[in-house]
């Protein structure tokens, strides 16, 4: 599960969670491997490191960069993005990128790089968490069958 910060990824993990479904942050994954260290993630050393069998579910903004089997992308509206990275005191610099990794579709295009377009999901969060975990729901009760 992929998606700029402040999508939702986290947010859904946990309640994914509370439903029964084994997700893991990659940021605890990365700290556990070495890969990870402060705010700096060797995305070579998790690709090398990971092994995807051990876990259901991974989130992170950068989880579609690692091998599996399918990525959900998580999309944000931009005018909620921007009132979620200004409540997070982002500089105006990292707001604009993140804002404009989503709209320029980066991850998804990321993500063709390694899975074909019917492994690929996005769901759109509208901030209505029990509609995106209903979707997200649907989407993995199809894929882990």
């Amino acid at each position: 599960m992929s998606g700029v910060p402040g999508s939702g990824k986290t947010t859904l993990c946990r309640l994914l969670n509370e439903y029964g479904y084994r997700c893991t942050s990659l940021v605890e994954i990365g700290i556990s491997l070495g890969c990870i260290k402060g705010e700096e993630a060797d995305i070579d050393c998790l690709r090398a490191k990971l092994v995807p069998s051990q876990y259901t579910i991974i989130e992170g903004h950068y989880a579609h960069l690692m091998k599996c089997s399918h990525a959900i992308i998580l999309e944000r509206g931009m005018e909620d993005l921007r009132r979620v990275y200004e409540s997070r005191g982002y500089e105006i610099e990292k707001i604009n990128e993140n804002m404009e990794v989503q709209e320029s579709g980066t991850i998804y295009s990321e993500a063709l790089d390694t899975l074909p377009s019917t492994k690929i999901f996005t769901v759109k969060n509208i901030g209505i968490m029990d509609e995106v975990v209903s979707n997200v729901r649907q989407i993995l009760d199809k894929i882990l069958a």
